[in-house]
């Protein structure tokens, strides 16, 4: 017994000591976009980043533009040069140099870098950047190619800053686009979405039964699709700043509610599925954050989606056949392993939901 008690002790320990305490739907999102301009047949790279990101990427590797903060023309050339170093385009041709062009600094650090060595019609574009990822880990890096009026799409982060673009419309880049996005989703629960995995553990753990977590899960899946579908197709939008306190709060609701009120009925069901449209409103707003153009919306919607499902299935299957099947039935679970978890699970959302107020 001293040893489960050690166990629930570490659990709820751990969940305190959390170290990403972030508002995990709003990830850092950097634009470049790959087209050429039909008048003079040339190539352009347009990139945009967010201000506070790029300066502080920028002082890491140039600490002296700490004291030279209003020098516009000494943080142009520096602008510049991280550009050039962090992102590499390469084509058949072979490699495509950044080479002149337009710069701009404001609330978003923007430039239109005209692109030398790259041919009218490339079959492919391998594409590696890493600007950011020195302050912002969960950093994304969307690239957009534009040839004759195609778009085509690429997600690059930590795990993997260079993709390959092939320029042709075909069943296998449809199926590369739509398994980048389904991974990004199930990125965004597993490891990013902290409060998403703290809301499967609070209807899990509440009697750990595979099938009323199935059930469960599947009321809020519902729920959040219908939210995330709608606000893709632009007919809701959602504010950031209220539905992340929302969000934490709901946590809270639930894990509570495990404690005071421990049963799976209609009314639990309901509380659920009006939580999970408020989740949605979440995953909403990390996925628009990722500037998909239109036409991709319906693809890149449902695979963003499923990879959200598939993260978390993978939560209540993990937690069932390695924990929950082996001490469900035990007498201390309901009694002190569900509440205390349920406790610790309901403070830290408190604490959250107070940080992003």
């Amino acid at each position: 017994m001293k040893c489960i008690q050690k166990t629930i002790i570490i659990f709820g320990v751990i969940i305190f000591l959390l170290p990403q305490i972030c508002f995990a739907h709003n990830p850092t999102v950097s634009k470049m976009v790959i087209r050429m301009d039909s008048a003079t047949q040339k190539w352009y790279a347009i990139l945009s980043f967010d201000q506070v990101g790029i300066i502080a990427s920028l002082e890491n590797e140039n600490p002296e533009l700490k004291y030279n903060f209003k020098n516009d023309i000494l943080w142009k050339e520096v602008f510049i040069k991280y550009v050039k170093k962090h992102i590499n385009v390469n084509s058949k041709n072979g490699t495509i140099i950044l080479g002149k062009g337009i710069v701009n600094l404001g609330s978003h650090f923007e430039a239109i870098l005209e692109l030398e060595n790259l041919a009218k019609k490339p079959d492919y574009l391998e594409i590696e950047n890493t600007c950011l990822l020195d302050v912002y880990p969960n950093q994304v890096n969307m690239a957009t190619v534009i040839i004759d009026k195609e778009m085509f799409d690429v997600i690059l982060n930590k795990n993997e800053p260079k993709q390959t673009i092939y320029l042709s419309k075909s069943m296998g880049n449809y199926f590369k686009s739509f398994y980048q996005f389904a991974k990004e989703g199930f990125r965004h629960v597993l490891p990013l979405g902290l409060d998403h995995i703290l809301f499967i553990l609070a209807l899990f753990f509440l009697n750990s039964n595979l099938k009323s977590s199935v059930i469960q899960a599947s009321m809020f899946t519902l729920a959040h699709s219908i939210t995330l579908i709608l606000t893709g197709l632009g007919y809701l939008v959602p504010d950031a700043t209220i539905i992340e306190p929302l969000i934490a709060f709901s946590i809270f609701l639930m894990a509570f509610q495990n404690i005071f009120y421990p049963k799976i009925n209609h009314s639990r069901l309901v509380l659920i599925f009006l939580f999970g449209l408020i989740h949605g409103l979440g995953f909403a707003n990390a996925f628009l954050t990722l500037q998909i153009p239109a036409k991709f919306t319906i693809n890149a919607l449902l695979a963003f989606n499923i990879g959200v499902e598939l993260a978390q299935v993978f939560i209540i299957f993990g937690l069932y056949y390695f924990l929950a099947k082996w001490i469900r039935n035990e007498s201390w679970y309901q009694t002190y392993f569900m509440k205390t978890i349920s406790f610790s699970i309901g403070t830290f959302a408190l604490l959250l939901t107070f940080q992003r107020l």
